[in-house]
């Protein structure tokens, strides 16, 4: 009876202190205005359009058109990579350490890859013998110190490339495609070796790198159940072996000059859209839009909506001036809000937090945020949570990567990230910031690599361009 007496007596002249520190930890909130599609382009990494910088950044590299890329409020640059004089004969050294230069110049301007590599560009299928593609692709990449590998955090996409005319996995007169215009090799012959040089491609690039193939029929074939994301979360080629469409919006119907034609999955047209639908909202879909696409072309602002929705397009080979497609999405209105859909598209709505906290104790956050851009992150990002005192700052990260986060979504996710506050911090109010910084070690320090929120500025919020984050105009008080 004496030891309860005990502890009833500590508890009633601790109930004081216990109240104040709970009246004191009271949350505070703030809500935050999204920005419009339609205000200015809103530059971020691993998305949207890609602009073209030449016929070869080995041998034709420009510089300069890449900063204007970059100016322009481009993050991704279309890169191909020309192997027409190696056809037969191994990569030597000084073109494998031109590449590596090369990578470090678009490092260091601030862009990243849209990267495909081919035997071309040419006319007539002039590709290689897949001996020869293999052994290209094991001096490129599958390991560490190699091209592909050590400069992996400045490639995020790339097209499958390799086979065919324009790497685009039809016409090879090598013995690597069927009846997509050669009519040389059966189909019994192709289909495998297709599916050899798929792995050897996935396993030259980095695990990293979404890696897109042309023919939704291929996909199908190699995986006839959709991607998910449980299988984003695993892992592996399922989620990585994406899709590119050579002719959006083109042809008749819609059709897309060849793109939806079922052959060796056995799937009709319909059922290969209806395939690609879901599992594009897990797997990367990109496009190039071009003149001699076949007609007719669908140029309006609406059916680029519909199209690149449902396709969940995530990046784009943008289209120049002299495009039709362009040139109606100008006049249309809508050339902008287009740019700033494709891919994804964060946005904070609200964040809550503890008002107070002691040091020593762990707090969490919550942010309420959406992606509203036609395609999920497919990169590896969390969410981090900045505590500024001065030139002190404390540092924490959400739970979930923000690849969990839909595409399109009409309703917020819960973020959560929770905080241990050091015994050593200082006393007073800290500023709350957010920020999503690259996970590469060589661009997490970067602004030109995090992502900014689509979020508009107020009087007491918004983006810090100089240090990468968004002030949300709250503080936490440590005691």
């Amino acid at each position: 009876m004496r030891s309860i007496d005990i502890v009833a007596i500590a508890m009633a002249l601790a109930w004081p202190l216990m109240a104040q520190a709970q009246s004191n930890a009271a949350p505070v909130s703030a809500s935050f205005a999204p920005l419009s599609f339609h205000d200015r382009l809103l530059p971020n990494p691993d998305r949207g359009g890609a602009g073209y910088a030449g016929s070869d950044i080995v041998n034709k590299f420009d510089a300069g058109s890449f900063n204007n890329l970059y100016s322009s409020g481009l993050r991704l640059a279309y890169c191909p990579v020309d192997l027409t004089p190696y056809r037969t004969s191994n990569l030597p050294a000084s073109f494998l350490e031109a590449l590596n230069a090369r990578l470090e110049t678009i490092r260091a301007a601030g862009m990243k890859c849209y990267m495909v590599i081919a035997y071309g560009p040419v006319h007539g299928g002039q590709d290689t013998e897949a001996s020869w593609i293999r052994t290209h692709l094991s001096q490129l990449g599958g390991a560490a110190g190699k091209p592909l590998w050590d400069n992996a955090d400045v490639i995020p996409f790339a097209k499958a490339g390799f086979v065919g005319q324009y790497g685009e996995w039809w016409g090879s007169r090598n013995g690597n495609s069927c009846g997509f215009d050669s009519g040389e090799t059966k189909c019994e012959t192709a289909i495998p070796l297709r599916r050899q040089l798929r792995d050897a491609i996935l396993a030259a690039y980095h695990p990293t790198t979404q890696v897109q193939f042309r023919y939704p029929d291929d996909i199908a074939k190699w995986h006839p159940k959709a991607a998910t994301m449980a299988d984003v979360a695993a892992g592996g080629e399922r989620a990585r072996a994406g899709f590119h469409n050579d002719c959006p919006l083109s042809g008749p119907g819609t059709e897309d000059t060849g793109t939806w034609v079922g052959r060796s999955s056995g799937m009709s047209n319909d059922a290969l859209k209806t395939y690609m639908e879901a599992a594009t909202e897990h797997i990367s879909y990109g496009g190039e839009l071009a003149n001699n696409c076949a007609v007719p072309h669908r140029t309006s602002c609406s059916e680029a909506r519909e199209d690149f929705a449902r396709w969940h397009l995530a990046v784009l080979k943008f289209p120049g001036p002299k495009l039709n497609w362009r040139q109606s999405w100008e006049s249309g209105g809508c050339l902008t809000e287009i740019a700033n859909r494709i891919g994804y598209r964060f946005q904070f709505s609200s964040l809550t937090l503890p008002g107070a906290a002691a040091r020593g104790d762990s707090v969490t956050a919550t942010v309420q945020m959406r992606n509203v851009g036609w395609s999920r992150l497919f990169f590896a990002r969390k969410l981090q949570m900045v505590l500024t005192n001065g030139a002190e700052s404390i540092v924490c990260e959400s739970r979930v990567s923000l690849q969990s986060l839909p595409s399109q979504a009409q309703s917020d996710t819960a973020i959560q990230i929770p905080c241990a506050i050091p015994a050593s911090a200082a006393p007073g109010n800290w500023s709350v910031k957010l920020r999503m910084p690259d996970t590469w070690p060589a661009l997490a320090d970067k602004a030109a690599f995090a992502i900014r929120p689509a979020n508009a500025d107020s009087a007491n919020q918004g983006w810090d361009a100089a240090n990468f984050r968004f002030d949300t105009g709250l503080s936490i008080k440590l005691r």
